[in-house]
């Protein structure tokens, strides 16, 4: 996982605002949640997965 003081030195490289860092960081902590909730995990999954247009018979 990235650091807090690394994306901070990104964000300096990249003249990003601190309030944009923090937007940036509170997301990612957001992310994290969801990824540790198996049940959450498991529906956003199934929800992104892609979907075939066609199907090919043999």
């Amino acid at each position: 996982m990235i650091s807090v003081e690394r994306l901070e030195k990104i964000a300096t490289d990249v003249s990003f605002q601190p309030a944009s860092v923090e937007r940036v960081i509170r997301l990612i902590d957001v992310l994290h949640q969801i990824a540790n909730d198996r049940e959450l995990g498991k529906l956003l999954a199934s929800k992104a997965a892609p979907r075939s247009t066609c199907s090919i018979s043999h």
